[in-house]
């Protein structure tokens, strides 16, 4: 009598021996199929590097932060009236103010919009600046304080009310992870930096 296991058996395969005659060879099964390919997942899982969450989510608030600005920025050109830009540290959101009467300061019946920093991310002061030292999370000589909150002012021919630098931080484990933004006077420009081993390093400008 013969007996097959058939849900297991998935190759069986001939092979001519010496003599020429053909044997049968064993093929290999589901189980030890799913053995070899358990013990690759497991080893790929090991060798791949661990992918840094922390980091794409501060990036992707930079991107908040730069959107805002260049928002700001169009707007200020096309309306030709000022734009304020406030950053509620405590809030961990941005204000965007568009400044109809340009008095520099919110008004009623002027247009608001808000927007919060994603999950994790915070204004935070870097133990160094891009340019040198930095006491506060928003600062540079275009900073005014707008009720309680350090504000840009984006202006109708496309300058601002100064040079001014950002920074952003988020705890990855026990280290924290910066970003810098800063934002030229003269043309509005921003440009964005993660801080590495100690220094700052350009990542991109628009």
């Amino acid at each position: 009598m013969r007996s097959c296991l058939c849900s297991e058996r998935l190759v069986h395969t001939q092979y001519r021996t010496p003599a020429g005659r053909l044997q049968p060879r064993r093929g290999h099964t589901v189980v030890e199929m799913l053995i070899v390919m358990s013990l690759m997942a497991a080893l790929a899982g090991i060798a791949m590097p661990r992918l840094n969450y922390s980091a794409m989510r501060l990036d992707a608030n930079v991107r908040v932060v730069r959107s805002a600005f260049q928002q700001a920025w169009r707007a200020a050109i096309q309306t030709q009236h000022d734009m304020l830009v406030s950053m509620d540290t405590a809030a961990k959101r941005i204000r965007i103010v568009e400044d109809v009467n340009n008095d520099g300061l919110p008004s009623p019946g002027e247009r608001v919009t808000w927007r919060p920093l994603e999950e994790g991310a915070v204004f935070d002061v870097p133990a160094a600046g891009v340019s040198g030292p930095v006491t506060t999370s928003v600062s540079g000589p275009g900073v005014k304080s707008v009720q309680g909150m350090p504000t840009i002012t984006f202006r109708r021919n496309g300058s601002t009310s100064g040079d001014v630098e950002l920074y952003l931080s988020i705890r990855y484990r026990s280290v924290k992870e910066f970003r810098g933004v800063t934002v030229a006077q003269a043309t509005g420009r921003t440009e964005w930096f993660r801080r590495v081993n100690g220094s700052w390093w350009r990542s991109g400008g628009i």
